[in-house]
C-alpha cells in the first residue's frame, strides 16, 4: 500500500480503491481504518519525529547506537527531503571517518 500511495499522490482517495488495486481485503481494511486502533501509535511516532526535528518526508537519521543501551543514539545527522546519492554518501563518509578519529 505504502508504494502505491507514494505513486499515486495526486489521486489517494478513496483509499479503498487502492486497498482493492493491490488485493487487500477491502472490508477487512475498511474496519482497520474505522477503529482508529492504531491512532495512538501513529500519534506517538509523530510526536517523536516532531520532537527529534523531522519536519517533513521524507527524512533520514544517521545515529550511531549505545550499544549499553539500545534506546539511545548518539551522533546524529539529519538529511531532509529527497536527496542524490551522493548526499547520503559524503553524510556516511563523515561520519565513518570521526569514528575512526575516536569519535
Amino acid at each position: 500500500m505504502h508504494h502505491r500511495l507514494f505513486a499515486n499522490q495526486r489521486a489517494l482517495e478513496p483509499f479503498d480503491a487502492h486497498a482493492e488495486a493491490i488485493g487487500i481485503d477491502v472490508a477487512a481494511f475498511g474496519e482497520c481504518i474505522s477503529s482508529s486502533r492504531h491512532a495512538a501509535t501513529v500519534r506517538l511516532d509523530m510526536e517523536q519525529a516532531r520532537i527529534a526535528g523531522v519536519t517533513g518526508t521524507p527524512s533520514f537519521v544517521l545515529a550511531k547506537g549505545d550499544p549499553d543501551d539500545p534506546s539511545k543514539v548518539t551522533g546524529l545527522v539529519f538529511i531532509r527531503g529527497a536527496q542524490p546519492f551522493e548526499t547520503f554518501q559524503a553524510a556516511i563518509d563523515g561520519e565513518l571517518a570521526k569514528l575512526a578519529e575516536g569519535g
